[in-house]
């Protein structure tokens, strides 16, 4: 916790936690203690659960999450539009492993409606940058694809992915 408050003071950045099935006193006192912009649930949120932590969780903080798609998914992307969530991450999922596998999803089983609240994740690296964008979502998640190793960025290839999208 010390590292991440340090983290949040030394730049004036809008940071995102990210948490996974953790009870919703938590997540607000670590959104509170770091003054996070937005919490993003990767876990089995249900939206019973969203809307008791929108309830209690300060309105300047905003909920993200994130729907895990499986790479080998077919057909249309079912999920609950709660109300409370003010972006979806749709994330890639390869077999037990739900984001950062490097891998995409098929792009074009996003729903066109509500495409303005959601933030496009999963191997997004700089040869399928200008896709992703041509995909008109609110935004791109950017990760795996721009490592050189599991949680090192690569410098170059985060260069080249911000060259494409400037």
């Amino acid at each position: 916790m010390r590292q991440a408050q340090e983290l949040v003071t030394a730049a004036p950045l809008r940071f995102v936690g990210v948490f996974q099935n953790q009870d919703i006193d938590f997540i607000v006192k670590i959104a509170q203690q770091l003054q996070l912009y937005a919490v993003q649930l990767h876990g089995d949120e249900t939206p019973a659960f969203i809307t008791a932590l929108r309830a209690q969780l300060p309105q300047s903080i905003r909920i993200w999450k994130a729907i895990s798609v499986d790479v080998n998914h077919k057909s249309a992307v079912n999920f609950d539009d709660v109300s409370e969530v003010d972006r979806f991450v749709f994330d890639s999922k390869s077999g037990a492993h739900q984001g950062g596998t490097g891998a995409t999803f098929d792009w074009s089983l996003i729903p066109q409606d509500p495409k303005h609240k959601i933030i496009l994740a999963g191997g997004i690296n700089p040869s399928n940058i200008e896709n992703a964008l041509a995909q008109h979502c609110a935004g791109v998640d950017l990760n795996s694809g721009v490592e050189s190793a599991p949680g090192v960025k690569d410098a170059k290839k985060v260069r080249s992915v911000f060259a494409k999208i400037l």
